[in-house]
């Protein structure tokens, strides 16, 4: 998800409508939500978007050990 640099939708919030309550996500409450102007521009910051999504989405090959289940680049 892409969040509007008020902090995004919550877990709660994306897996309370119906179509995505039946996805294993949901199941896990495993939701990413990244900065939208961070992700969709192209500039100096790219290869930095890229590395926390990466981040985010597979986290004990960057080195975090534990699985985040919601990942906040723009507050972080």
């Amino acid at each position: 998800m892409m969040s509007d640099g008020k902090g995004g939708p919550t877990a709660e919030q994306v897996f309370g409508t119906r179509a995505l309550s039946a996805t294993p996500a949901a199941e896990t409450k495993a939701l990413i939500v990244l900065d939208g102007a961070y992700m969709i521009g192209f500039g100096p910051r790219t290869a930095d978007a890229i590395r926390d999504l990466a981040r985010a989405l597979y986290p004990k090959v960057a080195g975090v050990e534990e699985r985040r289940q919601f990942y906040d680049a723009g507050l972080s």
